[in-house]
């Protein structure tokens, strides 16, 4: 068994304890293995924000469930599951951008370490999401100013493309 579904096994194998005892405990059990699918996703887009590739398709292969389970677990969220993995990875670029760190990687860099393939498509949403463009908030974080954002996170206007699909 590889490294990799031996790891899958142990999640699968804990997440099943963890429901069992959430069961004896009286909690419900269809609503318990959402939230722990919806745990599940988060840990692999944590684990894999970096990947380009990651996508929901993506996601339900590794976790070995359906697209539909996928969209389930994720139904409380007002972005769905794209728009999860598109925000973790803004507020990677965002956070690069804060530190100090980050001062000699290009912004281009940052974007692609944090599984953007497309430049305008990564300024595009990172105005939208921040209210100003990716080199004035870094050059307003470098010089210790304090910048007011636009609409702020989680203020998608209509016009934004998350994943393929056109946000409300």
């Amino acid at each position: 068994m590889s490294e990799a579904a031996a790891r899958g096994v142990g999640d699968a194998i804990t997440q099943f304890v963890h429901l069992a005892m959430l069961d004896l405990a009286g909690r419900g059990t269809a609503v318990t293995q959402r939230e722990a699918l919806r745990e599940r996703i988060k840990q692999h887009v944590a684990e894999h924000l970096a990947n380009p590739a990651l996508s929901v398709d993506a996601i339900a292969r590794a976790l070995n469930c359906s697209r539909r389970q996928l969209y389930n677990a994720f139904a409380e969220e007002p972005d769905g599951v794209a728009g999860y993995i598109l925000h973790r990875r803004l507020d990677a670029c965002r956070k690069a951008f804060d530190g100090a760190a980050y001062d000699r990687r290009s912004i281009t860099d940052i974007a692609f370490g944090n599984g953007f393939s497309n430049m305008a498509h990564f300024s595009r949403v990172f105005r939208a999401y921040l209210g100003v463009a990716p080199s004035d908030y870094r050059r307003s974080a470098g010089a210790g100013g304090v910048m007011r954002l636009g609409p702020g996170p989680g203020a998608w206007p209509v016009d934004v493309a998350i994943d393929g699909c056109w946000a409300a």
